[in-house]
């Protein structure tokens, strides 16, 4: 019996329409080609916060929390084994809808750096949303030494070691809404100061000088002048000679 081939399995929409935070979502996926009954599943990725697809009714659907932009692999397999993907993203936008909080955002947009040994604090402030907000590193880590407040924002402590880290830091409110804010942080080593104590090397040695006087001897009188000299070790050479000046 000759080999017959297989129908490909095509998925369908080619694309699927933008979603809004807080307004409900649906988009229903179809496939053709193939042989008898499909069965569908999400292969890779993941769908928006708040949206779930029905593998028996191939319908995405339900209230987007978060924006952003969140991709997946749809996979269908068909009776007879044969299988086909697609990759599929659905843009989140932040909600326009009259009353609806804005957007959540964070306040500090530049993490300052921090001296080892040194104390350090900085805080995060979340806007828009609805609150009270709690915070959270999503990826990435914070130096050694350094924690992030969980109630208010607030990244402290003492860094431990010196280098550079990225995080990023999300937002939560009352409504499960988030805004997350990507950081980097420089932590150095404290400038050390080299204190030169003054020197105590004694002064440098006489090595020449003049010396001039007055002897008496009786009744008479000389005078005297000539250069002495260091000759090291405590000892000078002296050279003169005398005139007698009165008797």
């Amino acid at each position: 019996m000759p080999n017959q081939s297989r129908a490909t399995i095509v998925i369908q929409p080619s694309a699927l329409p933008d979603a809004t935070v807080g307004v409900p979502y649906s988009a229903t996926l179809s496939a053709t080609g193939g042989t008898g009954q499909y069965t569908f599943s999400i292969a890779s990725g993941a769908l928006p916060t708040g949206l779930t697809f029905s593998t028996t009714t191939r319908l995405i659907s339900g209230t987007p929390t978060t924006a952003g932009n969140f991709a997946f692999t749809i996979k269908v397999r068909d009776s007879g084994r044969s299988s086909a993907t697609k990759n599929y993203a659905i843009d989140v936008l932040a909600s326009t809808a009259p009353g609806a909080p804005p957007p959540i955002t964070l306040s500090l947009s530049v993490m300052p750096g921090g001296i080892v040994g040194t104390s350090y604090s900085q805080t995060i402030t979340a806007n828009g949303g609805t609150p009270p907000f709690s915070f959270a590193t999503t990826s990435g880590a914070l130096p050694g030494g350094l924690t992030l407040s969980s109630s208010n924002g607030i990244v402290s402590g003492t860094p431990s070691a010196a280098g550079d880290s990225s995080f990023t830091v999300t937002a939560t409110d009352s409504q499960t809404a988030t805004g997350s804010h990507p950081y980097s942080l420089s932590v150095v080593t404290a400038a050390s100061t080299v204190i030169t104590p003054p020197s105590t090397s004694p002064p440098p040695a006489i090595q020449s000088v003049s010396v001039s006087g007055t002897i008496t001897d009786g009744s008479n009188k000389f005078q005297y002048a000539g250069p002495c000299t260091d000759a090291g070790g405590g000892h000078y050479t002296f050279s003169t000679q005398a005139t007698q000046v009165s008797t």
